[in-house]
């Protein structure tokens, strides 16, 4: 019989999470697994998910009440993350699921780890850790109970596998098992000659791809495109990604006169053709899990500006694949305009990201289809 597989993730929108994952599904829909993809919300996504693996969607609320509810949770004093928040207010009132699984995944902090370790039957659980939990505002005492019913968790990273154990999110810490987020090279290259875009040729191009949220720091970016514009440079910076943060980033840009250097793109499904033309990928985050964007840009060879949140280093040795500048906008384009006039530094970035080679498809997947199946 078939391994009976279950996954939730909250949605298959644009983000780190939900890349890696549409990029494990192949994996595991190629092995002899019944694969079930529970999600509480649809996305762009959804049409790179195998059509062997079942989709449910899981409807938590009516979606003019999570208007409400969100209203409300953003009221309540603290500095609570809101995925406990919801789960108060809506988690405990669902009922909990009548099938019974071999192996059930949250492939995602907050709703999808509470739901799982509390309302899934299931003989093997395993959760993801894709974000820095405390610096996310996530609770120990609060999340703590979630994770004790886990058999394994997955941090995408060494250093939120150390930050996980150190802040007691789980008493018993041999339960953390690293698996990096899953970067497919040969789908990211195939992607990324899917369009051509129109863009000025007289003008340096800078990417950077991302959820419009705090913790992406691009009120770093749009300070650093202050200083590029005061210093004459003639450039054009394209931020793709939507979110809650695009009203008050269009109020900032307007207000800086910075409407023909910075262009917000909206979310999209295939952000590749954006970083393949880019002259410079830029990276402003205040804390990543993984930094799943920076691999991307290795692989298309970009020259990389990043910020020095700390699990960047597992990606960019500074001055040999990429630069690492600190976390303000002043750093942050000093670092665009030594790359823009510096062409032994720019050559030496992309010739050793030639020599680069990315296996987390093989390496990463083998580990999860490892804690799949092991006993």
């Amino acid at each position: 019989m078939p391994l009976k597989l279950l996954i939730m993730i909250d949605s298959l929108t644009c983000g780190g999470a939900e890349k890696s994952l549409v990029s494990l599904l192949p994996f595991l829909a190629a092995r002899d697994y019944d694969i079930t993809l529970m999600l509480t919300g649809g996305g762009m996504f959804e049409k790179y998910v195998p059509t062997n693996v079942n989709k449910v969607m899981f409807d938590i609320v009516p979606h003019s009440f999570r208007r409400i509810l969100y209203s409300l949770s953003i009221r309540i004093p603290g500095k609570r993350n809101l995925s406990e928040i919801h789960w108060n207010i809506i988690g405990k009132k669902l009922p909990s699921l009548n099938e019974e699984f071999d192996v059930a995944i949250a492939y995602q902090q907050g709703f999808p780890t509470f739901f799982i370790a509390e309302k899934v039957k299931a003989k093997k659980k395993i959760c993801w850790v894709n974000a820095d939990l405390a610096a996310n505002g996530y609770s120990q005492d609060y999340c703590r109970p979630f994770y004790e019913k886990y058999d394994h968790i997955v941090p995408v990273s060494e250093i939120l596998s150390e930050k996980f154990r150190k802040n007691r999110f789980c008493d018993d810490g041999t339960k953390c098992f690293c698996c990096y987020d899953i970067i497919d090279t040969r789908l990211i290259t195939s992607m990324a000659r899917e369009q051509s875009l129109s863009w000025q040729s007289d003008k340096i191009h800078i990417v950077t791809v991302g959820r419009l949220v705090p913790q992406k720091g691009y009120d770093i970016a749009i300070d650093a495109a202050c200083v590029l514009k005061d210093h004459g440079l003639n450039f054009e910076w394209h931020i793709v990604g939507g979110g809650p943060l695009e009203s008050k980033m269009r109020e900032s840009i307007s207000s800086k006169n910075l409407e023909e250097y910075v262009f917000l793109e909206g979310a999209q499904s295939n952000p590749y053709p954006y970083m393949a033309r880019a002259d410079i990928y830029a990276q402003t985050s205040r804390t990543e899990g993984f930094g799943l964007t920076v691999g991307e840009a290795k692989i298309l060879g970009k020259p990389i500006v990043t910020t020095n949140f700390p699990v960047v280093y597992n990606q960019i040795t500074d001055e040999k694949n990429g630069l690492i500048v600190e976390m303000n906008g002043r750093a942050v384009a000093d670092g665009i305009m030594r790359l823009l006039n510096d062409d032994d530094l720019r050559k030496t970035l992309t010739d050793t990201l030639a020599l680069e080679e990315n296996k987390t498809a093989l390496t990463e997947s083998a580990k999860v289809i490892e804690l799949i199946e092991k006993s």
